[in-house]
Formats: C-alpha cells, sequence, structure tokens
C-alpha cells in the first residue's frame, strides 16, 4: 500500500467534478483497465474498436492504422475554428505486463474504484490518461464547442514498447502541419518541460581466461568492465544537473561470463549499461567519454579488448518554463486554483520519438503516478483524471 500512501500526500484529492459526469469517466477508465492490452500481445485494436463505438455518430474524423496481430492505433480529428494550427494530444492505449499478479491486492484487470482511487494495470500508464483525452473530446463534441485549433486525438499502440504506433504515425504523414504536442503521460497532473534520454550500451571485455593463482600476471575483464561503469557514473554526476531532471545517470544493470568455474577468471564478459542523461547533455558526449575510458584501460592493459555497441538510443527532449505553450497551461492551472508545477520525468516514452522529429513545443501532462515494473497495485485517483480532463478542454477551447 505505501505506493497509495505516495500517492495521496503527492496530489489532493479534492472533491470537484470539474463540470464532467464523474461517473461516466470513472466508466470510461475502468472498461479501459479491463480490456487486456499488456505487453506482449497488445491487443491494442480492442482498444481501437471500444474507443470508436464512443464516437459514433459525430461529426469526428477517424483513422485506424493497423499493425498486424491485432494490434492497432487510432486518430481522432476534431475540427476546429483555425485549421491553420493543429494540436495533437497523444497517449498509448498498451500497458506493460503485470508484474507477478499474485502479490496485487486489487487484480489487475479488475479496475477496482476505492475511496476515489482506481486500481489496475494500466491505470497511470496511461489508461488514466486516455480516458482523460476520451472525456475533453466527448464533452467539446456534445457541447458543441469547437477548439480553437484542429486537434488530433492519437491513440498509439506500442508506447511502453518499440513504438510502432508513433513510428507509424509520424512514417505515415498522420502528424503534419502539426503545430504543438501534448502527451498524457504520468506526470500526478503536474506540468512535464523534459524527459530523460535513454542510452543501453552492450560493453564487451575479452582477455587471458585464467586460474585465479595466476591472475596477478594478467588482466581481469570483469574488474575492467566494473571500473568502467564506475569512472562513467561519476563522469556523468560532473556533467550539468538539469532544474527538474537533476543529475544523468549510468548503471550496470546485467553481466554475463559464461563461466561456470569458481576458481577461474573469466576471459570473456559483457554487461549492459542503462544510462539516462538530461538536454543538457549530447548523447555523441557520452560516447566519447566511453570511448575514452575503454581506450585508456587497454593502453593501461595490454591484452584487454573492450568493445562499445549501442543496443538504444533516446533523445531527451526539454522545453523552456518560458516557453508560450508552458505559459499556456500555466494559466489553465491557476484558473482553477492550482498551482502550476513543473517537472520532468526519467523514462521514455513516444514523445521522444515524436518531438525530435517534429520539431514542434509540446508539453508532458496525464494523471498518475509512474508505476515501475516491480511494484503492484498501479493506481489513479479519479480527481486526477478529471482535473487534467479539465485542463485539456480548457487549453484546446481557450482563445
Amino acid at each position: 500500500m505505501k505506493n497509495l500512501g505516495r500517492f495521496i500526500r503527492m496530489l489532493e484529492i479534492s472533491g470537484s467534478d470539474y463540470g464532467f459526469d464523474a461517473k461516466r469517466v470513472l466508466r470510461l477508465a475502468q472498461n479501459l483497465i479491463r480490456i487486456r492490452s499488456s505487453h506482449p500481445e497488445g491487443n491494442e485494436l480492442d482498444i481501437v474498436k471500444y474507443i470508436l463505438t464512443l464516437f459514433d455518430g459525430f461529426d469526428v474524423r477517424s483513422d485506424v492504422v493497423h499493425h498486424g496481430a491485432n494490434r492497432a492505433s487510432l486518430l481522432l480529428t476534431l475540427r476546429g475554428r483555425d485549421s491553420g494550427r493543429k494540436t495533437a494530444i497523444v497517449g498509448h492505449i498498451d500497458t506493460i505486463a503485470p508484474f507477478d499478479p499474485h502479490e496485487w491486492l486489487h487484480p489487475p484487470y479488475a479496475a477496482d474504484y476505492e475511496n476515489g482511487v482506481i486500481y489496475g494495470i494500466g491505470a497511470s500508464n496511461g489508461k488514466g490518461g486516455v480516458a482523460a483525452m476520451i472525456n475533453s473530446a466527448l464533452c467539446m463534441l456534445e457541447r458543441g464547442i469547437l477548439p480553437k485549433n484542429d486537434v488530433v486525438m492519437c491513440f498509439s499502440a506500442d508506447g511502453d514498447g518499440s513504438g510502432i504506433g508513433a513510428t507509424a504515425l509520424y512514417e505515415g504523414g498522420f502528424l503534419q502541419n502539426v503545430t504543438e504536442l501534448i502527451f498524457a503521460d504520468p506526470t500526478n497532473a503536474e506540468i512535464g518541460i523534459a524527459q530523460k534520454g535513454v542510452l543501453w550500451l552492450e560493453i564487451t571485455a575479452s582477455g587471458p581466461r585464467i586460474h585465479v593463482l595466476e591472475a596477478q600476471k594478467s588482466v581481469s575483464p570483469l574488474d575492467r568492465v566494473l571500473l568502467l561503469g564506475r569512472k562513467l557514473r561519476n563522469a556523468l554526476k560532473e556533467m550539468a544537473s538539469h532544474p527538474v531532471l537533476g543529475k544523468s545517470l549510468s548503471y550496470i544493470t546485467n553481466i554475463n561470463t559464461g563461466n561456470n568455474d569458481v576458481c577461474v577468471i573469466p576471459g570473456r564478459v559483457s554487461a549492459t549499461l542503462d544510462i539516462r542523461y538530461s538536454p543538457l547533455i549530447r548523447e555523441d558526449v557520452i560516447l566519447s567519454r566511453v570511448e575514452s575510458i575503454a581506450k585508456q584501460e587497454m593502453s593501461e592493459h595490454p591484452g584487454l579488448k573492450l568493445e562499445v555497441q549501442t543496443i538504444l538510443s533516446r533523445a531527451p527532449i526539454g522545453i523552456s518554463e518560458d516557453a508560450p505553450i508552458i505559459r499556456r497551461f500555466d494559466a489553465c492551472f491557476r484558473e482553477l486554483n492550482r498551482q502550476p508545477v513543473k517537472m520532468g520525468l526519467g523514462f521514455y516514452s513516444d514523445s521522444s520519438r515524436l518531438v525530435p522529429r517534429l520539431g514542434v513545443p509540446f508539453v508532458l501532462l496525464g494523471p498518475g503516478d509512474w508505476i515501475f515494473t516491480d511494484r503492484g497495485d498501479e493506481l489513479v485517483s479519479l480527481d486526477s483524471i478529471l482535473f487534467t480532463s479539465r485542463v485539456y478542454t480548457d487549453y484546446l477551447t481557450r482563445a
């Protein structure tokens, strides 16, 4: 239950419905959670079909992008007063697989609701945000309110995976002429202005395979890999700290020696490094530092060979607190009597795939807190969904 305590401390439940039908929003979130779209299968097409039923009869353009194997993404386009500008709101409809569901107090797909809190896999990441998006769109359509710009609601597949949905939306030209982006990522209903980049590296070290009694005669590839990891971590600590993201970090997350002999120094070692870095640091600077450390180690230890391979690369993103889009969201918060708080995310999402490619202003804003794969009882407050939906609606419709 520690997740619930942390969540309630971070976001006060106000009890307001923010002018919406709270029961309908609750049903929306629960239905989304109960439709299973977890990895590895995804099955996001089932979510797409459900969303389409909600907009049947409305004057909305819908585009379904099929990815095969019951996987799909959806775009809903709402006509605005100014067709010269286009706002895209992106929320992913897949979820991670529930980690050890037997340890959950609330079954992952039950969508239990207690004391203002909805439980279930994807509750915060990111079906709560999707529910907020849907509610905003439905309310504008039902009340005959035109948004200031054309609005594209993007429900993407595979946001927690390799990003097949966001990639298809971009490469298929569906996001052409988009002038700003809103991502319904779990920011605890705070204004996200930055996201760390991700660099996963595989370091392979090779040298002589020798008995421990003769270890002093040669070099240990295992020791050198561990030392490289420590040197890189220390180097990142010395680099610039970001106002909302803090310091960049690097950790060795896996080591494989292929060695079963306790008394033998392995001759080949592979290790993976997970590096999270801020927009203040360039990827090529990090890679250059890794290569420099590796060259120094090899020059000081003849017979040692170190090789570096990139497994995954996701660019960091950031926007100024004074950017017009951020100031407009600040105003929306203040009109709802809530102090705008700026924050940053350490994980990567569809924003890392789209912002660098489109190069337009963005904001990260969604209900719920980030839940890692080693935690059960994922949750989101109904108040957080309602508040986020109110902010979306106010932002999209204000002059």
